[in-house]
């Protein structure tokens, strides 16, 4: 979340998602480094102070459509 609570968005500039088609998408949070991959062609990678906060939610939305998730982890790691 932004200073004024609004959500920040790491791959707005990311490629269109097909509509029938399975898409690997990868976030990671180490540290202050956020890091999203779609795909095998998009990767952005975001630094920021929130990011290295404790989490007790964590949320993934999107402009249209639903979401489904397979072989989802949420695992702590170390930055190397």
């Amino acid at each position: 979340w932004s200073a004024n609570h609004e959500p920040k968005r790491l791959a707005a500039n990311g490629p269109s998602l097909p509509k029938d088609a399975w898409i690997p998408v990868t976030v990671e949070l180490i540290g202050k480094l956020a890091c999203v991959q779609i795909g095998d062609k998009y990767q952005v990678q975001v630094a920021d102070d929130s990011y290295a906060a404790e989490k007790t939610i964590v949320g993934v939305s999107f402009h249209h459509g639903s979401l489904q998730l397979r072989n989802f982890s949420v695992s702590q790691a170390t930055a190397k």
